[in-house]
């Protein structure tokens, strides 16, 4: 026994370590980085299954490049293995690297792959190949100044009817279909919608609802053969009656900015292209939330001011100090033209008077007690300045302000007091003056009419409201809901707009003077 064991072991000391795998392994390896399948594919002991699933590799990953490393070399007298680190170079600068083991083979005398799935991922199947997905990151939201959010990621949902699919049941669904979305669109006709979409190649959009509208119909329509309900990534709103016009918007100006970086992940499929492993994965960075200068509190306040008249109204508020947009509101008459908070353009009119105001007394030009007058025109440097419609007042003088501030005062109180004993609310009123060439201080023009006053029943006033006035409202009224704009000759008024307004003028006449007209 000892005698043997020497011999074997002086055998073992004199035979020749055969040549080890690594130069075949280092030529596959460079073939395969230059994307040379067929090349790397002749070294293995299975040329065709190894050009396959090479191109398969390369393909999946939509690869640009590929880096090959030998770390490690081991082999026995026909077997061996190479320990690799392959980084691939992917679209968009991505790269994925990791390390695997190449089983080597020898077979008279010459090395070969010997090709299994595992030459290309430890964790890759038999029949399976790599294949890049691209995942979207959450999208930003966007919120008011004061934290709360107005546009969250979500969906809506596109329900459309596809002829092929329904087949037989095609009448049946669309009836049923027409009658479940009438409330969204009163248009549909079971018979048309059928002809439709069997004209129409795929399906046929028939509405996009909001996910509150699609919850309430989902389970009538889901069921229904050829109805598609498509999920559609949108940015909703938390409120649909937070500035809707401006909110919409917004969500164009800044749909760009609410997409972060995406994600993507290597995954493995199976020859029936359906995912089996994730190999590799990196998350999307979300974007940065957006943030709009709308004050919650501010914007619905507004909005419940515009909503007070039936008449257009618009308000956009704005802060001096940084020029920051708080509110944008506007009324349904006002909506029916568009957005015209946003795009009217207005003349500033009494409104400004505060900012001249406090100009002129930033820079000393004046005090709060100062008389200033009111021209028809203004010189300002090499420009003439027409007051409105050239309205001159000129500079009327503190005396006689005082006289015209009591003579007002005194008016007033009398027809408020006598109104009052009446059931009758004088809610507002003008005078006009002028003086003769002595000085005498005269009202000129009518006044305490319903054409310069308004007159409130005050039976029907409540805080806040606005009761329905002994004046020409009803005109007015009626004049807004025409295509009318406001240039003579004027509208014909009908018959009861015409009886309406009389009554009113009538029923005030008899109420403050005791005469009757009929």
């Amino acid at each position: 026994m000892m005698t043997t064991a020497a011999l074997v072991l002086t055998l073992g000391a004199c035979t020749p370590r055969p040549n080890g795998p690594e130069p075949t392994a280092e030529e596959f390896f460079e073939a395969l980085a230059t994307g040379d399948t067929s090349a790397a594919a002749q070294l293995a002991d299975d040329p065709e299954a190894a050009r396959a699933a090479l191109n398969e590799a390369w393909a999946g990953l939509q690869a640009t490049g590929l880096d090959a490393q030998v770390l490690s070399t081991k082999y026995a007298e026909d077997t061996g293995s190479i320990a690799y680190r392959y980084t691939w170079h992917l679209p968009k600068d991505r790269t994925w690297t990791y390390d695997g083991q190449l089983n080597m083979v020898r077979d008279e005398g010459r090395w070969e792959v010997r090709w299994s799935a595992t030459g290309l991922h430890p964790r890759l199947g038999e029949n399976q190949t790599f294949a890049l997905r691209a995942d979207s990151p959450p999208r930003a939201s966007v919120h008011e100044r004061t934290g709360t959010n107005v546009l969250v990621p979500g969906y809506r949902y596109n329900i459309s009817l596809d002829a092929k699919a329904a087949g037989a049941d095609l009448m049946t669904t669309a009836q049923t279909v027409a009658g479940v979305l009438h409330r969204f669109d009163n248009a549909l006709d079971p018979q048309r919608l059928a002809e439709q979409a069997s004209s129409t190649p795929g399906s046929l959009s028939l509405v996009t609802l909001k996910q509150a509208d699609h919850d309430a119909v989902a389970g009538a329509l889901r069921a229904l053969p050829g109805v598609v309900i498509t999920p559609q990534p949108d940015m909703v709103p938390t409120d649909e009656t937070f500035a809707p016009a401006l909110v919409t918007e917004i969500k164009k100006t800044v749909a760009d900015d609410l997409d972060g970086d995406p994600g993507w992940r290597v995954v493995t499929v199976n020859q029936n292209g359906v995912d089996v492993d994730v190999l590799n994965e990196v998350p999307g960075e979300p974007a940065p939330s957006v943030s709009i200068s709308l004050d919650r509190s501010v914007q619905n306040a507004a909005q419940i001011s515009v909503n007070f008249t039936d008449k257009q109204a618009m308000i956009v508020v704005i802060k001096p100090s940084t020029g920051e947009i708080l509110a944008v509101a506007q009324n349904a008459a006002a909506d029916r033209e568009g957005p015209l908070a946003t795009m009217g353009l207005f003349p500033p009119g009494s409104t400004f008077k505060i900012v001249t105001a406090g100009a002129a007394i930033e820079r000393q030009m004046a005090t709060p007690n100062t008389l200033l007058g009111c021209p028809g025109t203004m010189d300002i440097g090499h420009r003439t300045v027409p007051n409105y419609g050239g309205f001159d007042l000129g500079t009327v003088g503190g005396e006689l302000a005082e006289r015209v501030r009591d003579a007002t005062l005194r008016l007033y109180r009398f027809a408020a007091a006598y109104a009052a004993e009446r059931g009758i609310l004088l809610a507002d009123t003008k005078f006009e003056f002028g003086t003769d060439a002595d000085g005498r201080l005269y009202v000129m023009d009518e006044m305490l009419t319903p054409d310069s006053s308004r007159y409130w029943p005050a039976d029907e006033y409540e805080v806040g409201s606005s009761p329905p006035s002994y004046d020409k409202q009803i005109v007015r009224d009626y004049l807004e809901t025409l295509d009318w704009d406001k240039t003579a000759p004027g509208p014909k008024l009908p018959a009861e707009v015409i009886e309406r307004t009389r009554g009113r003028y009538a029923d005030a006449l008899q109420k403050l003077a005791g005469i009757s007209v009929d």
